[in-house]
């Protein structure tokens, strides 16, 4: 028997999201090969059928995607179905939308779902690695005559770099990516270093904030994604403290769009960002309909005006 796993996170607050990617293809095969409606088993979604006269069984966890490997560890020993005959197909950031990749074993860069499952059954299952792609201007990085398919890998780099050119008056630097020979910022800022922040809400995003950021600055612009603000900023957290680092002073800075119209709301969804831990709020009309200047500057200040 193949097993097929597709990884997401479950719940509404999540159905939509491009990072339940595992879950959707999961759905399309499911749909094309005509596989009976999912059922609860292996603290997932379970569902059997055949695909080129080959038993096949279809799994979504249903545990989180840091805790999938229980499930997948848990269908694997019942079935006795071996690591070479397990598939797991998963979001990437590194790959652009409409593009995959499939590999045996390797690392999991830092993806919470495959960590997991390594622990529970090892590490030579295969990989089905689905293009999700890392923020949407590739315009930006047309203009520079730079890669946008492979901007996440540069990142750490960069970050490393533009610390030191902010505290440094003369840097020589030879990475992958990027090469100064003795060169420097003048003046230096007055402020150093310059706190620098992560936005995104994927496993890799908050992997990566939580080992070199100085804080976290996601965009939440409706309700399922405030709903799911919690566990994220909770987990978060806790990978900041794993890498020695104190979480007390790792910053969330959240921006908020409107998922309300009622003032009283506002003042109450406040209240609940407050209750988050969030260290800043702010406040965008953007995605709201809102076609003039003035009509968004006119909400902002009714939303002041509501927070008093």
């Amino acid at each position: 028997m193949l097993l097929l796993v597709g990884l997401g996170n479950p719940g509404r607050a999540y159905a939509k999201n491009r990072h339940n990617i595992g879950f959707m293809a999961l759905e399309a095969i499911a749909k094309r090969h005509g596989f009976p409606q999912a059922r609860a088993r292996f603290q997932g979604l379970v569902s059997e059928g055949a695909i080129g006269g080959e038993k096949v069984m279809l799994l979504q966890p249903q545990t989180y995607m840091n805790e999938s490997g229980r499930s997948v560890g848990e269908a694997a020993r019942f079935h006795k179905i071996g690591v070479d005959e397990i598939v797991v197909l998963h979001d990437e950031l590194d790959l652009a939308p409409a593009k995959c990749r499939i590999k045996t074993g390797g690392g999991v860069a830092g993806h919470n779902g495959l960590r997991s499952i390594t622990a529970h059954i090892g590490n030579d299952y295969k990989r089905l690695r689905l293009g999700i792609g890392l923020g949407w201007n590739d315009v930006e990085y047309e203009s520079l005559n730079e890669d946008f398919h492979n901007r996440g890998r540069r990142i750490e780099e960069q970050v490393l770099l533009l610390r030191r050119l902010w505290t440094e008056e003369i840097v020589d630097f030879e990475g992958k990516w990027h090469r100064i020979d003795r060169a420097g910022i003048n003046p230096l800022p007055v402020q150093r270093p310059i706190p620098l922040f992560m936005g995104g809400l994927s496993d890799v995003v908050l992997e990566r904030a939580a080992r070199i950021a100085d804080g976290w600055f996601p965009i939440v612009r409706d309700a399922e994604s405030v709903a799911a603000l919690p566990d994220r900023i909770k987990r978060l957290r806790e990978r900041v403290a794993s890498f020695g680092r104190d979480p007390k002073s790792f910053e969330i800075r959240v921006q908020a769009g409107f998922t309300t119209t009622s003032p009283e709301q506002w003042a109450q969804e406040v209240d609940l960002y407050r209750d988050m831990g969030v260290d800043f709020l702010c406040f965008s009309t953007m995605g709201t309909g809102l076609e003039k200047p003035r009509d968004h500057i006119a909400a902002m200040r009714r939303y002041k005006e509501a927070l008093g």
